[in-house]
């Protein structure tokens, strides 16, 4: 269902962006936002007003077990506030692996246009923006899929060592039809972080007070964007055009991936410990 949700989030870029540049051209940008705004009043507000919260200490059904297959054992919820997550080794795990698998796919959707003409020799290729978008989307509906077959963790495993080997490739992308494959990967790798990293926040610490832990993860989406810019600024200034910024991702990269295989979730003697400590 995460993967569902952040890909409408994704596929955003595929009719915004257009509609955007055409607004733009005709009206200007100042009247453009206004428009924008607008649209969003008239369709998003009435949309948000439909979507109710359910009944305080609600539950879902534990799922039906089928005749000859034996019953499926679901964890107790653990609940855990913000606070008490921050004393979890696995909240800094998570925190880590979010801001640096976060920082390498912002740093390519936010130069992608750059990388094309620099690398490829391609300075009209702005349809790789929608090439970004929609894997980028279908990355994340791929990604909640897998994520509810295998657990969210390994999910993002083999996210992290796609994207790693794509960072170590990425400066070899020397044609269009190369750095659109690496375009892709990105995009997916990218958008698996964000229908996989909310499930985990979840699992790891419950549903009850999971809007504002996921909001205290969610802080390293914004320090990954800040650090992919950062090495990119420090590639150009040490003259290496995007080479150095795809290796230092690819280490980032790498970083993910030693803490994905390290990362436990909470045992229940550990949340009972902490709920009683509050």
């Amino acid at each position: 269902m995460n993967g569902l949700i952040a890909a409408g989030f994704g596929l955003a870029a595929v009719y915004l962006a257009p509609v955007t540049s055409a607004l733009i051209s005709s009206y200007g940008i100042n009247s453009s936002f206004m428009i924008l705004g607008i649209g969003v009043l008239i369709i998003a507000v009435p949309l948000a007003c439909t979507i109710n919260n359910p009944p305080a200490g609600y539950t879902p059904e534990a799922p039906k077990v089928k005749a000859g297959k034996a019953p499926v054992v679901t964890k107790t919820p653990t609940d855990i506030t913000w606070r008490n997550m921050l004393k979890t080794p696995q909240f800094y795990s998570l925190w880590i692996m979010y801001a640096f698998a976060a920082s390498a796919g912002l740093m390519i959707i936010g130069n992608i246009t750059n990388i094309a003409s620099v690398q490829a020799n391609l300075p009209n290729a702005v349809y790789l923006a929608s090439i970004l978008a929609v894997f980028n989307s279908g990355g994340r509906v791929a990604a909640g899929i897998l994520s509810d077959k295998i657990g969210g963790v390994r999910t993002l495993l083999l996210a992290f060592v796609l994207q790693g080997i794509n960072m170590v490739l990425f400066a070899t992308f020397t044609s269009e039809f190369t750095l659109i494959i690496g375009t892709a990967i990105a995009a997916v790798g990218y958008g698996t972080l964000l229908a996989v990293f909310p499930s985990i926040t979840a699992e790891y610490y419950g549903l009850k007070n999971y809007g504002t832990n996921y909001g205290v993860l969610y802080t390293s989406w914004g320090i990954g964007g800040a650090i992919g810019a950062a090495v990119v600024g420090y590639s150009m200034a040490n003259g290496t055009g995007f080479g150095l910024a795809y290796t230092i991702s690819a280490v980032m990269m790498g970083v993910c991936v030693v803490l994905a295989l390290v990362t436990k979730p909470i045992t229940e003697e550990k949340a009972e410990s902490l709920k009683a400590s509050a």
